[in-house]
């Protein structure tokens, strides 16, 4: 359960959230998430949600904590793999409403092209009667040695963005694992 703070003038924290102030405390978060992504990627029992055509959905319990990590697995071939890690990076605000029907919002706060990272604002829709979401992330884009990419997102306070009224702050910790697959000798 999240809580936070008990000061009114700080209406943008959550305690047991991380607050970077400068480029390596955000380069420091984004290497423990991606840390922390990577051994999730590797642990054994899972359990299956759904298999359905190339695509299996997992998930798991993570130990200590109220989430709930889901993974999925599935390969896409004919595929540019470094545009397909640029669309899960920094998706214009149309390629991720196809994802995301309900996606109100979705603004680079800040990007910081040398370490590949960037802080993102994002609010979505919710049915009648429940408060739609909203996040501050910060977001990376790693190359990996096999040609691949890991896209990392974690939540993060962030004193310019207060909470809304409107909203309900959420927070998501998630990662995407490109991994190049060889057709025909061609790595894709």
């Amino acid at each position: 359960m999240l809580t936070c703070t008990e000061d009114n003038k700080r209406n943008w924290l959550y305690n047991e959230l991380p607050t970077p102030q400068s480029e390596k405390e955000c380069l420091e978060i984004i290497k423990h998430n991606n840390h922390k992504i990577l051994n999730w990627l590797s642990e054994d029992n899972w359990s299956l949600i759904e298999k359905r055509k190339n695509v299996i959905l997992e998930s798991k319990e993570e130990e200590d904590s109220d989430v709930n990590i889901v993974r999925g697995n599935s390969i896409v071939k004919n595929i540019n793999i470094e545009k397909l890690a640029k669309v899960f990076f920094s998706p214009t605000f149309e390629e991720r409403k196809i994802l995301y029907d309900e996606l109100l919002l979705n603004n680079i706060i800040e990007f910081n092209d040398n370490h590949s990272f960037n802080i993102t604002h994002s609010q979505f829709d919710a049915p009648m009667g429940i408060k739609g979401r909203e996040f501050v992330t910060i977001k990376s884009c790693k190359k990996l040695e096999n040609g691949g990419y890991l896209i990392s997102t974690n939540s993060i306070n962030y004193k310019d963005i207060p909470f809304s009224k409107k909203f309900i702050r959420g927070i998501n910790k998630s990662g995407v694992l490109l991994n190049p697959i060889l057709i025909n000798g061609n790595r894709q």
